[in-house]
């Protein structure tokens, strides 16, 4: 039989299942046998384990410790930020969204979704993003994309864009969930008109 338990560390863990095989009825001279356990990190620090196998006969045998980091897992957030309040239709304006890792696993594959509007207004995409992406992001470090935008059509827009990445331990898929800009007032450009009079 075989038998995982925690040696130290700050960390805790729990299993979820193992040891497979529950047990090895025979094994020859020489041979070898592998037991599988899953564990999840309940508390992200350092974890220590130490195994043992054991027969019915008394014979057991102590293996040498594995240390694991267990970290929290990488999670993205977000803002959008319009660099205009009111402009004229026609206008172009900066748009920048700038995302952060707040976990501790390494968020990696961050790319940004091109910023959508919606309202009665209307704005088109020029040029963007730069960085062109992906990037990858430690714990709380952040990179900044910027887009240019360019006002169509006139009455208020809000854009809205979302950061995706992965999480460098799991390989799950993680997101900053949608961000808008606040609204941008487009007006269409003033004209002037002259009048030319001549005196009677």
């Amino acid at each position: 039989t075989a038998t995982v338990w925690k040696a130290s560390g700050t960390s805790a863990a729990i299993v979820l299942s193992g040891p497979n095989p529950p047990l090895a009825p025979v094994l020859n001279p020489a041979g070898t046998q592998i037991f599988d356990w899953s564990l999840a990190g309940t508390t992200s620090g350092t974890l220590t384990l130490s195994g043992s196998v054991s027969t019915d006969s008394g014979v057991a045998s102590n293996k040498p410790s594995v240390a694991i980091t267990v970290q929290t897992p990488a999670s993205l957030s977000a803002a959008l930020k319009a660099y205009a309040s009111a402009i004229c239709t026609g206008q172009n304006f900066v748009v920048t969204l700038t995302v952060t890792n707040t976990g501790q696993a390494t968020a990696v594959g961050v790319v940004p979704e091109d910023p959508i509007g919606s309202g009665a207004g209307g704005a088109v995409w020029v040029e963007g993003p730069f960085p062109v992406g992906p990037v990858v992001l430690g714990l709380n470090q952040s990179v900044t994309f910027s887009y240019t935008y360019s006002g169509s059509s006139a009455g208020v827009v809000v854009l809205t864009a979302t950061a995706y990445g992965t999480d460098a331990n799991s390989g799950a898929a993680v997101s900053s969930g949608p961000k808008d800009s606040g609204g941008v007032t487009l007006t269409t450009p003033g004209s002037l008109v002259a009048v030319v009079t001549t005196p009677p």
